[in-house]
């Protein structure tokens, strides 16, 4: 099969052997993978075989390991990959079946690809670490980012009142999203305009992280999904704090699946890229206003 190998801070195109599908796991054909503008390297290559990158996959299984009864061979599915091995970005991945989920009719398999990194990030931040409930405020930062978005969306499907921040040219596309308040972070200082809140969802980290202390109200929760909190502020605050990163998750993913599908949630896909130029791909989402997720396309 062809795969892309990371190799001395270099991605190449090339062939690499079929990797085996172990008792608890799933062979998928890959039809489209995600890319992470960040992160995207594996930490450690398989005991035996090559380094790969790739954390979403979406596919076709092929084959099922002897533990798993909830999918069968022909499933189309979407997961997401071992963090430690990665290896989404190949036309054949495997894949914990804990961590995958059925794609329902109706969504593409690059949808489906751009769901389970920002997709499990935004879910688990909002209602595993912050548990937010309807009627609550949130101010989510990077608000038209791929997991800024999609928490916006599942925060005003809980029923939140959500303010957002983002950049010049994605004012119009968050306020669409049905924002209370979209703030222009060139322009304007949210601590000017943004009531205390719940809860601050942190897409974009530095300065932005910094300053929202200000605004999140004494007992409130601040999940930064970029970088850990400060443990002092949040003391000094009577506030709480912790960095989110995204989890497998199967029944969670399955549920950002089917809000998607029933049109609850909107996932952007961004501009896509054949697999052989997985370089290029990375690239465009290391851009600093990309708005969409870059997707791998694999015949």
């Amino acid at each position: 099969m062809h795969a892309i190998v990371a190799e001395n801070g270099r991605l190449t195109y090339r062939q690499v052997s079929r990797p085996g599908c172990g008792p608890a796991e799933l062979l998928l054909h890959v039809r489209a993978a995600g890319v992470q503008p960040r992160h995207e390297w594996p930490a450690h290559p398989p005991a035996a075989g090559l380094p790969v990158p790739g954390l979403d996959v979406a596919g076709v299984v092929v084959a099922v390991g002897a533990a798993v009864n909830q999918f069968r061979v022909g499933d189309a599915v979407c997961a997401l990959t071992d963090p430690v091995r990665r290896g989404g970005f190949a036309e054949y991945a495997v894949v914990p079946a804990r961590a995958a989920a059925l794609i329902p009719a109706g969504l593409s398999f690059l949808e489906a690809a751009a769901l389970p990194v920002a997709g499990l990030t935004a879910w688990r931040g909002l209602f595993d670490c912050a548990g937010l409930q309807a009627g609550q405020r949130i101010l989510i930062h990077g608000a038209a980012g791929g997991v800024g978005c999609l928490a916006v969306q599942l925060a005003l499907w809980q029923g939140a009142e959500v303010f957002g921040t983002t950049t010049t040219p994605h004012l119009s596309y968050v306020a669409s999203l049905g924002t209370l308040l979209t703030i222009d972070s060139a322009h304007q200082r949210f601590e000017a305009v943004v009531p205390d809140v719940d809860v601050v969802f942190d897409a974009a980290g530095g300065e932005w992280l910094n300053r929202s202390y200000a605004v999140l109200r004494p007992g409130g929760m601040l999940v930064s999904v970029v970088e850990e909190p400060d443990p002092a502020q949040l003391l000094g605050r009577q506030q709480r704090g912790v960095y989110c990163r995204p989890q497998a998750d199967g029944i969670a993913l399955t549920r950002l699946l089917q809000l998607a599908a029933a049109g609850s949630i909107c996932v952007k896909v961004g501009t896509t890229f054949p697999l052989a130029q997985a370089a290029d791909a990375l690239r465009e989402a290391a851009k600093p206003h990309a708005l969409g997720k870059v997707l791998l396309t694999v015949s």
